[in-house]
């Protein structure tokens, strides 16, 4: 039996887009927000507590770093709100 036809949703996309990106530690940080600015993202990257990964990757200038200094759920909370705030809708969460 064959799938039906998925719905979509057509909406206006962002000229810029917003990518809130999770620090890891790794390079790998560093390689995914250039191949996303390349492509046209703004990049938003949030680092967790230097408790929980001890390093972090340089970042490109234009890239802004959102230092987390604990996990509790209002604090998260908070921090979303100030990002979204500031740089507006979210499109991708990575």
């Amino acid at each position: 039996m064959p799938l039906p036809t998925p719905d979509f949703w057509e909406f206006p996309k962002p000229q810029r887009p917003t990518c809130l990106l999770t620090d890891d530690g790794s390079l790998t940080t560093s390689r995914l927000v250039q191949l996303l600015i390349q492509r046209g993202w703004q990049v938003v990257v949030i680092s967790l507590p230097q408790s929980l990964v001890a390093q972090q990757p340089p970042l490109p200038p234009e890239v802004n770093r959102l230092l987390l200094t604990e996990l509790r759920e209002e604090y998260l909370q908070q921090q979303l709100q100030l990002v979204l705030g500031t740089y507006g809708s979210i499109e991708a969460f990575i």
